[in-house]
């Protein structure tokens, strides 16, 4: 059971308290797989890894299915977008979560001023009907980037 990968991002959690946690968001066909990294370089180069078609969670699929899915495309689907086993990626640390897309409210993202972010380019909040997620994104990206693939996937939902 794999899904679609449509692009990714590193972020930190944001924790009053206690020590921020890096991720790279991975965003899915059918949802936001946040993969814990151990540290903010980390999660960038998960990041880019990804955004290079190295899929954690790929490499241990079955080489059956992947004889299968290669055959099912044929010579006309050579850009195919990259796949993802969920279970794998989110059973490989207990911190990894999925957000749903049909859970999903509302998606907020701001950029940070110049020079007042220090490690970050911007804060994105994933608003669910049950939780609020608080992310700072990773100043080593374009804040522009992360605002487009979020208005590609979830367009209705994103709020600047």
């Amino acid at each position: 059971m794999s899904e679609e990968v449509l692009g990714s991002m590193a972020v930190n959690e944001f924790h009053r308290f206690k020590r921020n946690i890096a991720y790279s968001l991975i965003f899915t066909s059918d949802r936001i797989i946040a993969a814990r990294c151990g540290s903010p370089k980390d999660a960038l180069r998960m990041t880019v890894g990804i955004k290079a078609g190295r899929i954690p969670g790929a490499a241990a699929s079955d080489e059956a299915e992947k004889d299968k899915a290669e055959k099912e495309a044929g010579d006309d689907n050579k850009e195919a977008k990259p796949q993802i086993n969920p279970e794998i990626l989110l059973s490989a640390d207990s911190s990894n979560f999925d957000i749903p897309y049909d859970e999903i409210f509302q998606i907020e993202m701001k950029k940070s001023s110049i020079g007042a972010a220090g490690r970050r380019a911007g804060k994105m909040t994933i608003l669910t009907y049950i939780r609020k997620q608080q992310f700072d994104i990773l100043s080593d990206q374009m804040y522009e980037d992360c605002v487009s693939l979020v208005r590609t996937v979830l367009p209705d939902k994103l709020l600047e």
